[in-house]
């Protein structure tokens, strides 16, 4: 691995350089290693380098560890020792020495995030003093009231089954339960729970708890956050008023409101009730018939309806931020206290859910206002892809300790954006391919954007991604915030130079955004039938090319389909460098194929091809050049060594 390697290796993941040679310069962990250990996996996880230290321009300065072996011995000692640490997450996989060129051995250890079971990860054996959680690139000690509520959601699966003893119908706001009942019956007729008495069908919900010695029943806690009085329910939820809100642009007071006032229950079902409608007030509805029957509900409106049922669903009650839901022209925000239970990634691949509040959860599907456990941000995603719009923004806000989704009504590449952004940048802006603008666009949508929210937008690995805005930002298109995982980027205010390139980036999937992908080459003076600075329009790239010899070029096309298919791992995922490496050596028996031709093959660029594997492959001896004699040759091409 280069330095530069590793420099654009931590952006995506949280990534902490520590210098660990200890007092002999040997080799030691610090007692900040344990500080790391225990915030990565309360938080989102990372990587720890241990030989590595961050300057303050935040480039880093590999020191190397001399004694790897040694050090990670001390590393599995502390952590089987529980009176260093609380847990053992790691395995021979999470721990790695790589040897940086020129710089020496360096021990990756990769921290996952916790289970909800296992938080908080916490160091010696106090755990209300010994819990730390990742904020942007510092260990913080988390506050005890959070600890608490850590090992509160570790202990229990659903916050909202706990009996309220000495809480009864009368805590209720009776008219809403009645409502519900209707909806219910409605929706299930002649279902038997329709015959139940309310203790009775409370009990069934989930909303009523019966002591199996005493016989006496209460209400639960999911029972009066959902049926009961704003007034009761804020004796145990001490911060709850679910807020939801109507702007406009420029207007600093809302438009219309609805929150506990006295003038209504204030429950979650009422609060749903209110708040539904006003939500989707405003979406067109399509004239549509199923067996002759009008659908007055679009993907879009179900999407709505399950954002605003999650946020219900899932909120930490006992948190001290309020649900607020904000709707605006083009805009729905919605936060929720309680960070994620699971991780982003998981929730965006979906089929995996961890409701907080399982019995609301239940109460709202029961009357059909909410999908399945796991499907439910399926299809959010699935509406907004189909408008074509932005796809949704779904974070933890680790200050709020809340999460936040954001939801616009924006096309994926409207026309007022193009046209900001060509105004901007001019030509420039036109010669950049698909995936780099629309990096931009989304800078210009959301003002700040990170590696972690595009590389869901589109789709990218983290590594391909980080080389895309490396260019982005050289180039002057966009400037660069902090670094390591928390890098974001914004627009530049400068003159941006051109982006030249050779080749198009295959295997990524080319994003149905412009027409026009644009391919300048590196030396416009090589090539004297393209006047300089007037870009081509990209083509597909040829199986033959007229600078590449008749022994490398020329690929027919039942072989070409094989050799894709030999390399088809490394297309559709990031299999380690050996396995590449084989790829390659495979790819290049009994022919000569060119650093070009294997890029297109293999799913990379170029660059990469030829400087992370091509080099040393030669140099081992696994390669021969066609060209030895000029091993620089644009026209250089390479086969395996028989």
């Amino acid at each position: 691995m280069t330095l530069l390697e590793l420099e654009e290796f931590r952006e995506g993941v949280d990534f902490e350089a520590k210098v660990a040679l200890g007092r002999d310069g040997k080799g030691t962990l610090p007692q900040t290693f344990w500080e790391t250990y225990s915030a990565f996996p309360n938080t989102d996880g990372g990587v720890i380098a241990l030989g590595v230290k961050e300057l303050t321009d935040h480039s880093l300065d590999v020191k190397g560890v001399p004694e790897p072996e040694r050090l990670q011995k001390e590393l599995w000692n502390g952590l089987n020792n529980r009176k260093i640490i609380s847990h053992n997450l790691l395995n021979n996989e999470n721990v790695s020495i790589i040897t940086v060129h020129g710089h020496g051995a360096v021990v990756l250890v990769r921290v996952p995030r916790a289970r909800r079971q296992d938080r908080p990860v916490y160091v010696g054996t106090d755990v209300l003093t010994g819990t730390f959680r990742r904020q942007h690139e510092g260990d913080y000690r988390c506050p005890e009231n959070l600890v608490k509520r850590m090992l509160g959601e570790a202990q229990h699966d659903t916050l909202d089954d706990r009996a309220l003893f000495g809480y009864g119908l009368a805590d209720l706001d009776l008219d809403t339960l009645r409502g519900y009942r209707t909806e219910f019956a409605q929706r299930r007729p002649g279902h038997r729970w329709n015959s139940y008495s309310d203790e009775k069908f409370l009990e069934c919900l989930g909303g009523w708890h019966i002591d199996r010695i005493s016989g006496q029943g209460c209400l639960t806690l999911a029972g009066l956050l959902m049926f009961g009085e704003q007034h009761t329910i804020a004796q145990q939820v001490p911060h709850y008023g679910p807020d939801y809100q109507e702007q406009a642009p420029g207007v600093s007071r809302w438009l219309d409101r609805v929150t506990p006032d006295a003038s209504w229950s204030g429950n979650l079902y009422d609060f749903y009730r209110r708040v539904y409608p006003k939500l989707v007030a405003d979406l067109k509805v399509p004239f549509k018939l199923i067996e002759d029957r009008r659908v007055d509900e679009t993907d879009v409106h179900k999407a709505l309806r399950e954002a605003l049922v999650n946020t219900l669903v899932h909120s930490d009650y006992s948190g001290s931020v309020p649900i607020r839901i904000i709707k605006q022209p083009g805009r729905f925000s919605f936060r929720n206290p309680g960070l994620l239970r699971i991780s982003s990634e998981e929730i965006y691949r979906g089929g995996t859910s961890d409701c907080r509040n399982r019995s609301v959860q239940k109460m709202f599907q029961l009357i059909g206002v909410a999908d399945r456990a796991g499907t439910g941000f399926s299809t959010i995603l699935q509406a907004w892809k189909e408008q074509s719009w932005l796809q949704p923004s779904l974070s933890d806000h680790a200050t709020l300790e809340a999460v936040e989704l954001d939801m616009r009504l924006i096309s994926l590449i409207p026309a007022e954006a193009v046209q900001e952004l060509n105004k901007r940048y001019g030509e420039a802006f036109q010669q950049l391919d698909a995936h780099e603008r629309y990096v931009l666009v989304c800078a210009w949508h959301y003002e700040s954007v990170t590696n972690s929210f595009l590389s869901k937008q589109m789709e990218l690995h983290s590594a391909d991604l980080t080389k895309l805005l490396v260019r982005l930002v050289k180039a002057g298109f966009l400037e660069q915030k902090l670094a390591g995982r928390w890098t974001s980027y914004r627009l530049g205010e400068g003159k941006p130079e051109i982006i030249y390139r050779d080749y198009k980036i295959p295997g990524l999937g080319q994003l149905p955004l412009f027409n026009q992908v644009y391919n300048i080459p590196h030396n416009v003076e090589d090539i004297p039938q393209i006047e300089k600075g007037i870009p081509q329009i990209e083509k597909d790239i040829p199986q033959t090319s007229s600078n590449i010899p008749q022994k490398a070029g020329s690929i027919p096309q039942l072989e070409y389909n094989i050799l894709l298919d030999i390399a088809r791992v490394a297309r559709e995922g990031q299999p380690r460098q050996n396995v590449i490496d084989n790829i390659i050596l495979k790819l290049c028996e009994g022919r000569y194929l060119t650093a070009r031709q294997l890029a297109e093959i293999i799913g990379r660029s170029t660059t990469s091809i030829r400087d992370r594997y091509l080099t040393r492959l030669v140099a081992s001896g696994y390669l021969e050049l066609l060209y030895p004699e000029k091993p620089r040759s644009t026209k250089q091409a390479y086969r395996a060594m028989s």
